[in-house]
């Protein structure tokens, strides 16, 4: 009862974790990398949505690759948003940019989303879960600025540039990231578009 009395009482006071004696190393050991994980997450995490920034995100993916996963990278692009903001004010616009987050994570329920920061955000999925997640996202998207907008034309898009490591192989997640900005580049050459769209990178090794 006091060992217990005692981690209520430490939790209380703002500790992030409590171990009392005796304790086996290696329960020590992965308190401590479990700390310093969510220290690292905390750290990246965008002020405004929460979600893992770039550090994290990239980290994520070298992990992912080195154990040959078969996965996704998804880079994306919130078209005209500078308009969009100047025209309705910050708080539209940081709204605009939580709704994202908020769709993002929905549209990718079983992967990873991260806040690159400012209108840019990425996610990484499994291989199979790609095409579905991205359509989500268009559509969620679409739906959602419509209401957002206020009259406000034309309405900003997404551009979801979309990398897999089913067609090429990567030396490293920089050059994946790489391809996926490639392609993002020429979905955002489109300046017409009204609606969100989404390209694999088809080239092959």
């Amino acid at each position: 009862a006091g060992a217990l009395s005692d981690k209520v009482g430490g939790l209380a006071l703002g500790a992030a974790d409590y171990i009392t004696k005796p304790f086996a190393a290696q329960e020590l050991l992965a308190r401590v990398e479990g700390l310093l994980r969510r220290h690292a997450l905390d750290m990246s995490a965008n002020p405004l949505t929460g979600l893992p920034g770039s550090p994290v995100l990239e980290a994520e993916g070298a992990r992912r690759l080195k154990a040959r996963e078969a996965f996704a990278f998804f880079y994306i692009d919130i078209d005209r948003f500078k308009a969009f903001n100047d025209a309705l004010g910050f708080a539209e616009g940081d709204r605009l940019l939580l709704e994202t987050a908020s769709m993002l994570r929905e549209s990718v329920a079983d992967g990873f989303a991260a806040h690159i920061g400012g209108d840019d955000y990425a996610a990484l999925t499994a291989l199979e879960a790609a095409p579905h997640a991205a359509q989500r996202l268009a559509t969620l998207f679409d739906a959602r600025t419509a209401e957002l907008a206020r009259g406000f034309r034309p309405l900003p898009t997404l551009s979801i540039a979309i990398v897999t490591t089913g067609s090429r192989a990567f030396a490293g997640f920089p050059e994946m990231a790489a391809a996926a900005s490639a392609v993002k580049s020429l979905l955002k050459s489109e300046t017409a578009r009204t609606l969100s769209r989404f390209a694999f990178d088809r080239r092959q090794d």
